[in-house]
Formats: C-alpha cells, structure tokens, sequence
C-alpha cells in the first residue's frame, strides 16, 4: 500500500512540473529508476487504467536533464523485467509514446546531450523490439530509418550495442526493405567486431569510428 501510495503521489507531481524549469522537482525524477528496478514498483508503473507512463513521458522533454534521465531510465527497468511489463508500458504510453522515446536516439534536433538518456531509451526501445506489440509500433513509426540516422552519429557504447540488437530484430521480421539487408557497407566504419576463440581481445575496427561493436547485425547503418 505504501509503495503505491509513493507512485501515485510522484507521478501525480512530476506531472504537473513546468518542462521548461531546469530544477523544478528534479530530486523526484531521481526516485523513478529505483521503484522500476522493484518488480512491485514496474507492476504499479504499468497498472491498467492508471496511466503513470503517459503522464511521465513528456518529461523526456524537461529542460532538466535529471528529469529526462530519471524518466528514461525508469522506462529501461521497467522493461529489464521482461513478462508483460513491456506491452503493458506500451499500452499505457498512448500515441505519443513511440515517437517520444525514438527521437532522442534519431539524432534529430533538439539533440538529447544525456549519455544516460539515450542508453535508457534504446535499452527500452530494444526490449520492446523483442515483443510483437512493440515490434509493430516501432515499425510504424519508421524507428528503423531513424535509429539508423541517430545511430551514424552516435558515439556512447551502450547506445551503440542497443541499437545494433534492436536492428537484429528488425531484420529476422522480414518486413525491411532490401537496402537494409546490404552487407557491403556499415555506417562507413571497418567496425565489425572479430572475436577470437583462444583470444579474449576484441577488435572493434577503425579507430576513426565510434567504436562499435556490431554483434552479429547485418544492419546496414
């Protein structure tokens, strides 16, 4: 009952937080990512009728970056639990949920400056590509185009590795076009990882590039 109690009332106050202050109620965003981490906590986040995570998602949004890191981060645990939660969290976000949680990692402006932002979204966002429900969202909204176009310019690891597994899932649908399937190319970078059995070294390529490792995507970038 208290747990319950504590969501309602920050959902109920981060709701109503001006997205143009940097600092209003930034203490608060901090909490999310703790009560998703709790299997009761991702159960009252994504509790039908109760729309916690459409009242949330414009805080990825917020001036404030412990807001847009709080909120993001949040939606990662939720979906690190698996089972139904990520359907669910799809469910509850509405229209705007999948376009909101695929333009920070596009690379379109506004550009999202918060490692911790963009690593929380596409953890989501791959999770999510996981599920039939959110495979097919994603698809609709064109995340494959602008994952790719975000992903040329990314540079943090995490993000990277994400991206890379949720175009795995992308592709095994079939329903990409055929330039998404080119080999010859990815991303302009030598970057396939080569992992040798007796070497535990990895080499990730051109050292111009970002570094990536593509785990076995055949996702032309």
């Amino acid at each position: 009952v208290h747990l319950g109690y504590l969501v309602f009332m920050l959902v109920s106050t981060l709701k109503d937080a001006n997205i143009e202050s940097e600092v209003h109620m930034d203490h608060l965003a901090g909490v999310l990512p703790n009560i998703a981490k709790l299997p009761d906590g991702a159960r009252l986040l994504t509790e039908p009728g109760c729309s916690y995570i459409k009242q949330l998602i414009p805080q990825l949004k917020a001036a404030s970056k412990a807001r847009r890191e709080g909120t993001a981060l949040m939606l990662k645990n939720i979906c690190l639990h698996r089972g139904e939660y990520p359907e669910l969290m799809l469910k509850q976000g509405g229209i705007d949920f999948i376009p909101s949680i695929i333009q920070p990692l596009s690379g379109e402006t506004p550009r999202e400056g918060s490692d911790l932002v963009r690593e929380g979204l596409a953890g989501a966002v791959q999770v999510l590509a996981s599920t039939p429900d959110g495979l097919d969202a994603l698809l609709a909204h064109d995340a494959h185009a602008r994952l790719r176009t975000g992903y040329a310019d990314e540079e943090h690891r995490p993000v990277l590795e994400a991206i890379e597994i949720t175009a795995d899932y992308f592709l095994a649908s079939g329903r990409l076009p055929e330039e998404y399937h080119d080999k010859s190319d990815v991303g302009g970078y030598a970057t396939a990882a080569v992992v040798d059995d007796d070497d535990d070294d990895v080499d990730a390529g051109d050292d111009d590039g970002p570094g990536m490792m593509l785990l076995g995507t055949n996702y032309r970038l």
